[in-house]
């Protein structure tokens, strides 16, 4: 049984090991420190996700933050990521 990969099934990236190679490429460039925090945090998610107690814990801050249900009532997974996605960026530039 092959087992779950949030990154490919959420977020439609095969494998975080391949975001990861590409940021080790970028590590000596203009965005090296860039580069740098975007893979500590790729590596820190792909960890949180994969150990499911960090997922829960990390699953009901998120409910939490958003103001949604608790864990003992269902949510589907794809509801939090939209609410996630909606929700502006502290990263937004503008111009």
């Amino acid at each position: 049984m092959p087992t779950f990969d949030p990154y490919h099934q959420w977020l439609g990236i095969p494998a975080a090991e391949r975001q990861t190679v590409f940021l080790r490429t970028l590590q000596i460039g203009p965005q090296s420190e860039l580069a740098e925090r975007i893979l500590n945090e790729v590596a820190r998610a792909r960890v949180t996700l994969l150990n499911t107690q960090q997922k829960v814990a990390y699953d009901d801050q998120l409910r939490e933050s958003l103001h949604l249900p608790s864990s003992s009532t269902q949510v589907a997974p794809s509801d939090i990521l939209s609410a996630e996605v909606d929700r502006p960026s502290r990263y937004t530039q503008t111009t």
